[in-house]
């Protein structure tokens, strides 16, 4: 079993791009058309967003969706289901502030994050 600091490199490597680089690749892959591979997990930055903004947006944002009591204790967390739901969380964060259906609550659809592999 891999450590969970080695868990949390392999899944959880952010790799910053900006909301319309990645909305143009989005729509690209959605139409069929092969993309490069992106190692690591999309954090969307907006003009002018500081990476420490955009990650207390997340939280909160998981926080909202989630329910969940404490967004440290699944950083903190070295299980292996608890590394891909953080993964799984920031994937849907990335699609919806792409499509512009992140900051209104009522269109986000709810997911079942557990069975999903990455």
């Amino acid at each position: 079993m891999a450590s969970g600091q080695a868990l949390r490199e392999r899944y959880l490597k952010p790799h910053l791009t900006a909301q319309g680089h990645y909305k143009e690749r989005f729509d690209v892959q959605a139409r069929g058309a092969p993309v490069t591979p992106v190692k690591g997990i999309h954090i969307l930055l907006s003009a002018g967003e500081k990476e420490s903004e955009e990650n207390d947006a997340f939280v909160r944002w998981v926080h909202r969706i989630r329910r969940l009591s404490s967004m440290s204790a699944l950083r903190a967390s070295v299980n292996m289901a608890d590394v891909r739901l953080e993964r799984n969380l920031r994937y849907d964060d990335a699609k919806l502030k792409a499509r512009g259906q992140l900051r209104n609550p009522t269109r986000v659809r709810f997911g079942y994050y557990g069975s999903r592999e990455c």
